[in-house]
């Protein structure tokens, strides 16, 4: 269980008004380090910005293509590999806040991809 604190600054966002919320908030946080995301350097900016003491994470999930075995080796890469898991979640983490992204949640019900 995360402490309260951190818990806190976890959103997990799975709907359009989440989407939007998320969204206010990282631009706060480009507005803090001064960048403009419409600006063309603006990655080279947030680069230095990160670099001045300020952190950026990111990572995604999804299902593994693996098959359970039994015995020493428990699991092993499935032979199924023309059937491609659409990325599931994505987490995003600055100094101050981590936003989960439920991609599939996301897409909705009637596209074919994450």
């Amino acid at each position: 269980r995360l402490p309260d604190a951190v818990a806190g600054e976890v959103t997990l966002v799975a709907t359009q008004c989440e989407l939007q919320a998320a969204a206010e908030r990282f631009a706060e946080v480009l507005h803090r380090l001064d960048v403009d995301a419409a600006d063309g350097a603006a990655v080279d900016r947030t680069a230095t910005s990160l670099g001045n003491g300020h952190c950026l994470g990111l990572d995604v999930e999804w299902r593994p293509g693996l098959e359970k075995r039994g015995g020493m080796q428990k699991h092993r890469r499935s032979g199924q590999v023309n059937r491609m898991e659409p990325c599931s979640t994505l987490q995003a983490a600055v100094d101050d806040f981590v936003v989960v992204f439920d991609l599939l949640s996301l897409a909705g019900e009637e596209t074919t991809t994450a």
